[in-house]
């Protein structure tokens, strides 16, 4: 709902793993290399997003959480940077942020802008805490 009311956004897509298969891979906290599948992908009008939401509980306690994250954020860097050949054109810088439930509900109603950055310092905290 908060996607489709935004003038930012121009389209998005809730991941299904078997219809899109769109996966990034990460090594787990017991040390395997797995397949992470995100939940939404947004284009907006200056960046693609790969969004991740979370349960309060799973954001701030599950160890993957923070793996999957830095997984995210690498491969947002890798596609980022993806060269293509005209008239193919790759559309715009990707970024990727975690949306805990309880951050979702303090910002509803905000701008996806205003989320955006609220997930960032949320994002920036996780990745300095210890595994």
């Amino acid at each position: 709902d908060q996607l489709e009311n935004d003038s930012m956004v121009e389209a998005y897509v809730k991941l299904n793993q078997y219809v899109h298969g769109f996966s990034i891979p990460y090594i787990n906290s017991m040390g395997h290399l797995v397949q992470y599948y995100p939940d939404f992908i947004v284009r907006t009008k200056e960046f693609m997003l790969i969004v991740e939401t979370k349960s309060e509980k799973d954001a701030r306690n599950d160890i993957d959480v923070k793996r999957k994250a830095l997984a995210a954020e690498q491969r947002c860097r890798e596609m980022s940077k993806i060269n293509t050949i005209p008239p193919v054109v790759q559309p715009k810088p990707w970024r990727y942020i975690l949306l805990p439930q309880d951050l979702y509900q303090e910002m509803e109603g905000h701008s996806l802008r205003t989320l955006i950055s609220k997930c960032e310092s949320y994002l920036a905290v996780l990745k300095m805490r210890s595994e």
